[in-house]
């Protein structure tokens, strides 16, 4: 597992000395840019560091969120994003214009196996955020024991069924991101005191893509944190908490405007409703009562708070006189 420490070998079995659930853990990426070689055993791409030194931090997470709403047949939308996570481009040579001798600028060129290889990892880390604490430890360790045989079909098609993944997931990505992207699942970590006093841990990876790992395996054994629809527009974000159901407060606004909006919209109607009403049932009836339990049969997706419904329904009378 990536929550392992080098010395690993050496530690089994001995106690911890403690469990601090506030100390603070991040990822530190290389400290140059990265290319992609294409892997010999898979669709997977080789990540070789470059002499380029790279600009850190980066936010590990926020690149991630970018990756799962990205649109991996837009080959500049893909550029743009593996240059942010620390990935250099292959540039085509300058070419004339129509006008005159001037140059047009560089484009990166992004091969439709990168797109393909983008695409891969993104189903791959959508589909391990969308999974529950225990379910994504059993996958760990399935992983884990599979190493000896990942490379074969017969161990390829064991490890699939065994972590119950769906079918169209590249085997050979998920495992390196279950099992550990390097020979070894254990990774260099740093415990220090910040200039605040406050305890942190940092943990070296060698690649953007194994930064990524890593923060999904921070997120699904430590935190709360998951892949979700918006409530309103449908998009999908990371869930810091399990009651979090929109992607933005802009979201959440709207979605509580709307659903306001549609509760007296109901109450007006059904103003409308109890005036149609002949007189003598008035006099058999409570007004509020009536109008609430009418537009509240109507109103399929929750609850007309009382208080609420008397408010709008006062205001609807003091208009109308």
């Amino acid at each position: 597992m990536y929550a392992k420490s080098m010395t690993y070998g050496r530690t089994q079995g001995v106690p911890p000395l403690l469990s601090i659930p506030s100390v603070q853990v991040s990822v530190r990426g290389p400290g140059f840019l990265c290319s992609l070689k294409k892997s010999r055993h898979s669709e997977y791409f080789m990540e070789v560091q470059t002499e380029e030194r790279s600009e850190e931090p980066r936010d590990w997470r926020g690149l991630r969120a970018m990756l799962l709403n990205l649109k991996t047949k837009d080959a500049e939308a893909v550029a743009v994003w593996l240059r942010d996570a620390g990935y250099v481009c292959q540039t085509v040579p300058a070419k004339y214009s129509n006008q005159g001798d001037l140059l047009v600028p560089k484009r990166d060129v992004v091969s439709p196996e990168i797109l393909r290889w983008v695409s891969i990892c993104k189903d791959v880390i959508a589909w391990l955020m969308g999974l529950d604490r225990g379910y994504f430890a059993d996958a760990v360790r399935i992983a884990q024991k599979s190493r000896a045989n990942i490379l074969s079909p017969k161990g390829q098609r064991k490890f699939v069924e065994e972590v119950s993944a769906p079918i169209q997931l590249e085997v050979l990505t998920l495992h390196r991101f279950l099992a550990g992207f390097g020979s070894a699942p254990a990774l260099h970590a740093f415990f220090f005191w910040d200039a605040e006093g406050e305890a942190s841990v940092a943990v070296d990876v060698s690649s953007p893509m194994e930064a990524l790992a890593v923060s999904v395996h921070v997120d699904r054994s430590f935190t709360a944190r998951r892949w979700a629809s918006c409530r309103l527009c449908g998009s999908r974000f990371e869930q810091k908490k399990s009651t979090d159901l929109y992607c933005s407060e802009k979201c959440k606004n709207n979605f509580i405007t709307t659903r306001r909006r549609q509760k007296i919209s109901l109450l007006r109607q059904g103003d409308t409703a109890w005036r149609a009403l002949p007189r003598v049932k008035h006099k058999r009836l409570d007004r509020q009562e009536w109008i609430l339990q009418w537009a509240q049969r109507r109103f399929l997706e929750g609850k007309i708070d009382t208080a609420f419904a008397k408010k709008t329904l006062n205001e609807i009378s003091k208009r109308k006189g």
